[in-house]
């Protein structure tokens, strides 16, 4: 059984969606540092991160000069981030979080879009002419990530790869090799990696 160091809140998570599900652990899960967790980065545990944004957050809305109460919270979770949460969907066989567990991404939402209201004094809605956009990068994993997907899923890569490199010679960029994460990133795109045909056997 391999180790899995995740985060206080991931971890917790995690156990909780697999006690509702009723499936047995396949991993062994560690608790770590947050900046340790392979499964959220950090993000969800990174209160000075979380007062940043909702700084930020504040700057920008006294810039614009918004005149109405309410706001909108998107949020880009980074790629690498989805990628795990799709293998960890297939690994425990479950379609959507339990009820009393979130993914990280909601989990974060509902952190920023609380700290934001404190700041701002504007109301959280899904209906609303601000919407406020947060995008977190990672682009630490980003090759061994796309590694994993060429070598599993080849089907899915082969032919856009191909183009890429002949559009390369072409230009005379000297970039045979698909190795910068510039190139990975619009190769392991979000769309991607959900279409991806993920079994049980490859997420093990």
């Amino acid at each position: 059984m391999e180790n899995v160091n995740l985060c206080k809140i991931c971890r917790a998570n995690i156990i909780e969606l697999m006690s509702s599900n009723g499936t047995t652990n396949k991993i062994n899960l560690l608790e770590s540092s947050s900046d340790n967790c392979a499964f959220c980065f950090g993000l969800l545990c990174d209160e000075e991160l979380h007062e940043q944004i909702a700084n930020e957050s504040l700057r920008k809305f006294l810039l614009e000069k918004f005149d109405g109460n309410t706001f909108i919270l998107a949020i880009n979770m980074p790629i690498t981030q989805i990628f795990r949460e799709t293998i960890l969907q297939k690994l425990y066989d479950y379609g959507r979080w339990a009820p009393g567990s979130m993914s990280p991404k909601e989990l974060l939402s509902r952190c920023l879009m609380g700290k934001i209201a404190e700041k701002t004094k504007l109301r959280p809605t899904l209906n609303s002419d601000l919407i406020l956009t947060v995008s977190f990068e990672n682009d630490e994993f980003l090759e061994s990530d796309f590694n994993f997907a060429l070598l599993n899923f080849p089907n899915d890569f082969n032919s856009t790869i191909k183009k890429r490199r002949k559009l390369n010679n072409e230009n005379n960029t000297n970039k045979n090799l698909l190795n910068s994460n510039s190139d990975l990133s619009q190769l392991l795109t979000k769309v991607k990696v959900r279409s991806l045909s993920m079994t049980n056997e490859i997420a093990r």
